[in-house]
């Protein structure tokens, strides 16, 4: 870690190389380390997936299978 003592403030690209050579279970306490900050969800995009959500369920025919999509979008790709 003499590496890590080094960087006052590693770049994304260091980050990254770090996260490389960890094991699969140091990745999962930094995966869950980084979830636990609490990060406040802009009112903007509650008010927008409510909505999405309430015209969906007035209109469920709008819905499209995922399969059905993703076939729609390789073709016109």
């Amino acid at each position: 870690m003499d590496y890590l003592t080094k960087l006052e403030k590693p770049n994304f690209n260091e980050v990254k190389e770090l996260v490389r050579n960890l094991t699969p279970a140091e990745k999962l306490q930094l995966n869950d380390f980084i979830w636990e900050e609490n990060i406040e969800i802009p009112i903007e995009h509650k008010v927008l997936v409510r909505e999405r959500r309430e015209k969906n369920n007035a209109n469920p025919e709008r819905l499209i299978d995922w399969n059905a999509a993703i076939n729609f979008l390789m073709k016109n790709d």
